[in-house]
């Protein structure tokens, strides 16, 4: 993945290599950015495939800018080969390092054969004072199965997203601010695996 900025709209900096990794997988989807303080920060979903599974073990990764520098970190669990996270990234600045962020969250088989009974989640997650991406909750039961798009305004946040494998739809969730701070303070990282807590009951404008 490459960054580059312009001005004018007509000149372009030379792209400056931002993750050589080459998991970026459907490019068009699965990246984000926002502003902090006029400093740009950049997500990016990594794939990854365990024993030749489509997509298990995924990840996101999350870069700061800071003057020339370029701070890069995983802002998701890495160590459950079983479960797809990260895909969709949607990207939101509160403050100062202060980050929000919605991505999926699922198991390994969604729709596993034909039952049609997991919907997997959509999970949302704040950096933290620390940075540690800890406080995570599912906002939907259900996939993120496009990228989903963060707005703060004012005290609140509003989510726009493609999600459920088992009826896909464009969903719009608008939450309080002050909320959905407290509840992902409170939630913790929700382990591993596909284990969050549910704020979406509590907190969705109706």
């Amino acid at each position: 993945m490459r960054y580059a900025q312009t001005r004018d709209g007509i000149n372009w900096t030379v792209p400056a290599l931002l993750d050589a990794s080459g998991t970026l997988y459907d490019k068009e989807y699965w990246t984000a950015m926002a502003l902090d303080g006029g400093n740009p920060l950049v997500s990016m979903y990594r794939y990854n495939e365990y024993g030749g599974k489509y997509a298990t073990g995924t990840s996101a990764i999350l870069i700061r800018f800071s003057g020339e520098t370029r701070l890069k970190k995983t802002i998701t669990g890495t160590d459950y080969p079983n479960t797809r996270e990260g895909m969709g990234m949607g990207l939101a600045v509160n403050g100062p390092g202060d980050y929000f962020g919605v991505w999926n969250y699922s198991p390994d088989y969604i729709i596993p054969d034909e039952e049609f009974t997991n919907s997997g989640n959509t999970a949302m997650a704040r950096s933290g004072s620390r940075g540690d991406w800890t406080a995570k909750a599912q906002v939907d039961p259900f996939s993120l199965e496009g990228k989903a798009k963060l707005k703060i305004q004012e005290n609140r946040l509003f989510l726009l997203a493609l999600g459920n494998a088992l009826d896909t739809k464009l969903y719009f969730r608008e939450y309080n601010m002050f909320a959905l701070g407290n509840a992902l303070s409170a939630s913790g990282s929700g382990g591993t695996g596909t284990v969050l807590p549910a704020i979406y009951n509590i907190l969705m404008k109706k």
